[in-house]
């Protein structure tokens, strides 16, 4: 008889996470299901995570530490209550959008609380190694611009339609963004695996070139900080990479090149015109950035503790002020708001 650990299959079901997740787009289109049954079956992860937490919780695995980081996530907790009840939302409204801002948070505290040997840890890396290998082997098929080859990896819409088809580079993704931070997750925590400066390098571009071509500007930025943060001060080949990409991007700006090969190069170097920043605050994501100095017009208990989950109240609240808002807060400004999530934050917990 094999009697298998609490803590062996907590790891076999994070294994399986992290490979099935970025797939699930992909493998959960060919069911012959309605859409309100995919939409549904898109749980499955989060049944997964909570199935861990319970596991942990009932199997003894390790005594929870109280470390700071756990300390911050059980003050925001309250803080979070504190939110919900002065604001009277309703608990379903309240447990589900905590549970999906907390979901990864509660299995990164499991794992770091768990006896973990550098066997163990390398096979967290090989994993994450073979599913980042897999997106960047689709993202390359993509990058052929072979309708076939799109389609056979374009995601099912589902209850939630694609208004605006998206031309970025999306992996097996339903968004070209969560592609592109799905790469610079990956390559935060592959990166200082990586040894020697050609091979860094080398990941290094690699990285820069998806985010880039997934259209998250966010993540292509993020890539390029973490790198500075982590190595530039002491690898200078590093260095001169970062400046010859910063020249190739300008390079591409200045010729205006617009043809579909390097369609997304050229959206990506519109960072460097006014045109377009003023054209995003006014219609795009940065439009959100309008919310901060309208958040503080609002009550004091708003302002210490957020509207929490109310979707009535800072509904009405902004509509006080839609002349001023950006185009995607007035098409929906509940769903303009969790697109962010740190003004998400904002909002919820004040």
């Amino acid at each position: 008889m094999v009697i298998i650990s609490g803590s062996s299959v907590i790891r076999r079901v994070v294994y399986f996470l992290m490979l099935y997740i970025p797939l699930e787009a992909f493998l959960l289109k060919w069911l012959p299901v309605s859409d309100i049954v995919y939409e549904q079956l898109s749980l499955i992860s989060d049944i997964l995570i909570l199935s861990i937490m319970v596991l942990y919780s009932i199997s003894g695995i390790e005594r929870f530490k109280l470390t700071a980081s756990s300390m911050a996530i059980i003050l925001f907790l309250l803080a979070s209550m504190i939110s919900f009840v002065l604001s009277q939302a309703t608990f379903s409204d309240y447990f589900v959008k905590l549970w999906v801002f907390m979901r990864y948070i509660f299995l990164y505290l499991i794992l770091i609380n768990m006896k973990i040997s550098n066997k163990m840890l390398m096979r967290f890396y090989m994993v994450l190694g073979i599913s980042f290998t897999v997106q960047i082997f689709i993202g390359l098929l993509q990058l052929l611009d072979v309708q076939s080859i799109n389609l056979f990896f374009e995601a099912r819409e589902g209850l939630i339609k694609i208004i605006v088809p998206e031309d970025t580079i999306k992996g097996t993704f339903k968004f070209g963004v969560f592609f592109g931070y799905f790469i610079l997750i990956g390559f935060a925590l592959l990166f200082p695996n990586f040894r020697g400066s050609y091979r860094k390098i080398i990941f290094f571009v690699v990285a820069m070139l998806f985010t880039y071509l997934s259209g998250s500007r966010m993540a292509f930025i993020g890539v390029s900080l973490f790198s500075i943060y982590m190595y530039f001060p002491r690898h200078i080949l590093l260095t001169l990479t970062s400046v010859f990409i910063g020249l190739l991007l300008t390079f591409f700006y200045w010729l205006n090149i617009s043809s579909s090969g390097v369609e997304n190069i050229g959206s990506m170097s519109g960072l460097l015109s006014s045109d377009y920043w003023s054209n995003s605050l006014a219609t795009g994501r940065l439009g959100i950035f309008s919310l901060i100095p309208i958040f503080f017009d609002a009550g004091v208990k708003q302002i210490i503790f957020g509207f929490s989950y109310d979707s009535v109240e800072i509904t009405a609240f902004l509509n006080g002020y839609y002349d001023g808002l950006s185009a995607i807060l007035k098409n929906n400004i509940m769903v303009g708001i969790e697109d962010v999530y740190w003004i998400s934050f904002l909002y919820y917990y004040g």
